[in-house]
C-alpha cells in the first residue's frame, strides 16, 4: 500500500465516525503542530511561525476576513501587544469560501497585562491560529508555509481536513522510549514509543488533539504507513467502547505496522484520550535486542523539542535532557 496515496472518500463508515469526538494523544513528533497538521492536511508541513508571520504581514486581509485583532506576539511580534487572540473553528464542515470561513470561525480572545500572562496562553492560542490559517485562502498563507525539516516524503493528509476543535497538553505516568533503526519518514534513527503499561515513577509528556474518530482512523492509518480507504474502520466505535474506561486493543489489519495498539489513557471532559504505540509482545522484543533501542535522528529530536517548546511544557534545555534521558535509559 502507498502511503503516499490521498485516502479514499467512499467508506459509509466515516459520516458516522465523523459525529465522534476524541483526543489524540501524541508524545512523538505529532507534539509538534506543524507535523501533525501534515496527516491532516497532507502535505511536508502545512502550517509554521513562518506562515504565520505570512499571514500577519496581511493585516488588513486578517481585519477584512476574520474580524480585527492581533495574534500572539509570536506569531505577530511586529504588533508588540499584550493581547492575544486566537480562532476557534465554529463548524463541522470545510471551508469552502471565505464568506462560509468568516461565518464558521468565531474570535476567542484573552486579555493579558505582562509578557508572563501572553506566554502562559500562547502555546494554545498558536494552535487555534495555525489552524486557523489552515482554512485559510492560499492567496493569504500563500506559498511561505515551510516543510517540516526532516521529513523526507509527504503525508497523505486525512479525509476530513477540519483542524482540532481543542489541543492540550498532559502528563502521564508512562515511560518513552526511542526504538528501531530507520524510517522511510525520518531517515536513520529511532522514533518515540510509548510504554502501554503505566508506572507511576515514568513521566511522558503529551500533546492532545481533539479530532473526530474518523480523522483518528485516518492518523492510524498513516502511522501506521497503509493509506488504502478501508471498507470498515481500523478502529470502530465497538473498539472505542471496548477500551473507554481504560485499557488497549491491539489491531489485527495494522499487525504488521510499529503503532498497531490503541490505548486509552483516560477521559477529558467525557472525551477518551487515545494514543497508538507498540504492543506489549513489542516491548520484549526490544528489550531482548530482536528490535533495535536507538536514539533519534537530529532532525526527529529537534521536531520533538520544538512541540515540547512551543507547547511551553519544557525549556529547550529541558527538552533536550528530556529525550536524551528517553533515548539512554534501559526499559
Amino acid at each position: 500500500m502507498n502511503a503516499d496515496q490521498p485516502i479514499g472518500i467512499s467508506s459509509p463508515w466515516r459520516p458516522k465516525l465523523s459525529k465522534v469526538d476524541v483526543w489524540y494523544a501524541t508524545f512523538g513528533s505529532n507534539m509538534s503542530s506543524s507535523r501533525f497538521f501534515c496527516y491532516i492536511k497532507g502535505g511536508q508541513g502545512q502550517c509554521s511561525k513562518g506562515a504565520g508571520r505570512t499571514f500577519a504581514g496581511s493585516r488588513q486581509e486578517l481585519k477584512q476576513g476574520v474580524g480585527k485583532g492581533s495574534m500572539s506576539e509570536d506569531l505577530m511580534p511586529e504588533l508588540g501587544e499584550a493581547r492575544v487572540v486566537g480562532f476557534r473553528r465554529a463548524g463541522e464542515h470545510t471551508y469552502t469560501s471565505r464568506a462560509q470561513r468568516q461565518k464558521r470561525l468565531q474570535e476567542v480572545t484573552v486579555k493579558a497585562d505582562t509578557e508572563d500572562d501572553v506566554k502562559s496562553v500562547s502555546s494554545e492560542v498558536e494552535a487555534n491560529a495555525c489552524a486557523t490559517l489552515m482554512g485559510m485562502s492560499s492567496s493569504i498563507v500563500g506559498d511561505r508555509a515551510a516543510e517540516v525539516e526532516g521529513m523526507q516524503r509527504p503525508c497523505s493528509g486525512a479525509m476530513d481536513k477540519s483542524p482540532p476543535k481543542e489541543i492540550f497538553w498532559k502528563a502521564v505516568p508512562h515511560r518513552l522510549f526511542f526504538g528501531r533503526d530507520h524510517t522511510s519518514m525520518w531517515g536513520p534513527g529511532g522514533v518515540a514509543f510509548l510504554h502501554p503499561a503505566s508506572n507511576i515513577q515514568d513521566k511522558a509528556y503529551m500533546c492532545l488533539y481533539r479530532i473526530t474518530l474518523e480523522q483518528f482512523n485516518d492518523v492510524l492509518l498513516q502511522e501506521n504507513i497503509l493509506s488504502d480507504d478501508y471498507s470498515s474502520p481500523v478502529f470502530d466505535l465497538t473498539a472505542l467502547d471496548s477500551i473507554a474506561n481504560g485499557g488497549s486493543i491491539s489491531l489485527d489489519a495494522l499487525k504488521r505496522g510499529w503503532y498497531n495498539n490503541v490505548v486509552c489513557l483516560g477521559k477529558e471532559n467525557g472525551v477518551p484520550i487515545l494514543t497508538m504505540t507498540c504492543t506489549l509482545s513489542h516491548i520484549e522484543s526490544f528489550k531482548s535486542g530482536k528490535f533495535p533501542l536507538r536514539e533519534p535522528g537530529k532532525e526527529y529530536a529537534n521536531t520533538l523539542v520544538k512541540g515540547l517548546v512551543a507547547g511551553k511544557q519544557l525549556s529547550e534545555e529541558e527538552a533536550v535532557a528530556y529525550i536524551q534521558e528517553a533515548s539512554t535509559k534501559l526499559l
